[in-house]
Parts: structure tokens; C-alpha cells; sequence
């Protein structure tokens, strides 16, 4: 006689899985691709945010130069009124010297040759010239007192500051 083998499970209790993910699975996998689209687009979002912030900057230090080569070559007081700080009754950009920019404020911002820059209506640059010690550079003297001036120039954009930049104007002996 022959025994047949004993059968531990039943063919009712034996499954035979499809290859493929459950329901689960596929929920599980979008929520998780969800949260990473998500800080995605929230780092992207930042990044843009940096970069025009950066080009603002660069704006701004490109605009505070042009206020600088319009200083370069000029001397620090008019010689015809070397006493008379700022500039003259009915005077202008571009100035004659550098005490003549003395609290201007270019709105919409001016070049190096004094001509509004077209397009930067949101920029300004806003100019204080000192004058300082020739033996100290720091110490702030009487308007006019010492042939060494600071320029400082102030660029905004809105109502941030943007760039700020200072640079000293020497008399020419």
C-alpha cells in the first residue's frame, strides 16, 4: 500500500502573489514623492529669491562706481569758491568738484558722464562728501578744512540699501 504524502497546508490557504505593488505600496511611494516635489519647488523658490537678490547687489555696486568716476578727476573744492561747500547756486550734475556732491540724490541714478541711466526708476544713489584730517583719516573736520574729502555713496533700491561705498578725494597740491 501505498501512503500518500501528508499535506501541511491546504490549497485553499496557499496564495501565489502577482508581480506588482499593493495599494498601499503606490500611496506610500506618492505621499513620499509628494513631501520631495514639495521641498523641491521650496528650494527653487529660495534659489530665485538669492539670485535676484544678487543681481540687485551687482546693480547697485556697478551704480555706486558710476558715482565714483564721476569723482575721479575732479578736485575736491571749486577754485574759484574753495570756501563754499557744496554745490553752487544753480549748479547741477554733472559738478565741476567733488564738494558739490555733497547731498545729491540721483533718482532715477546717473552714470559716470552725469546722464540718467534709463530703465533703474527703482534705484537711487545718494551722496555725502566730508571733509577729513589729513593726520587722521577718521576725524571729520569743518566743511571745507582739509584737502582730504570721504565720499560715501548710498544706493537704494526701494527703500533697502543696497551697496554702500566710501572712498577719500585728495587736493592736488
Amino acid at each position: 500500500m501505498r501512503r500518500e504524502p501528508y499535506a501541511t497546508t491546504s490549497t485553499a490557504q496557499q496564495h501565489t502573489r502577482a508581480p506588482g505593488f499593493t495599494l498601499v505600496e503606490v500611496l506610500m511611494a506618492a505621499a513620499i514623492m509628494g513631501i520631495l516635489f514639495v521641498a523641491l519647488m521650496e528650494a527653487l523658490r529660495t534659489g530665485l529669491q538669492m539670485l535676484e537678490q544678487s543681481q540687485r547687489t551687482t546693480v547697485a555696486s556697478v551704480l555706486a562706481e558710476e558715482v565714483y568716476q564721476m569723482t575721479l578727476a575732479l578736485p575736491v573744492a571749486d577754485p574759484q569758491e574753495p570756501t563754499h561747500w557744496g554745490a553752487e547756486a544753480g549748479e547741477s550734475a554733472p559738478f565741476d568738484d567733488v564738494d558739490d556732491f555733497d547731498g545729491a540724490v540721483f533718482s532715477p541714478p546717473r552714470n559716470a558722464d552725469g546722464n540718467v541711466i534709463a530703465g533703474m526708476e527703482d534705484y537711487e544713489q545718494q551722496v555725502t562728501v566730508v571733509s577729513v584730517s589729513e593726520d587722521d583719516l577718521d576725524e571729520v573736520v569743518a566743511d571745507g578744512a582739509s584737502g582730504v574729502a570721504r565720499v560715501t555713496v548710498v544706493v537704494t533700491c526701494g527703500d533697502t540699501e543696497m551697496c554702500r561705498m566710501s572712498w577719500l578725494a585728495v587736493s592736488q597740491p
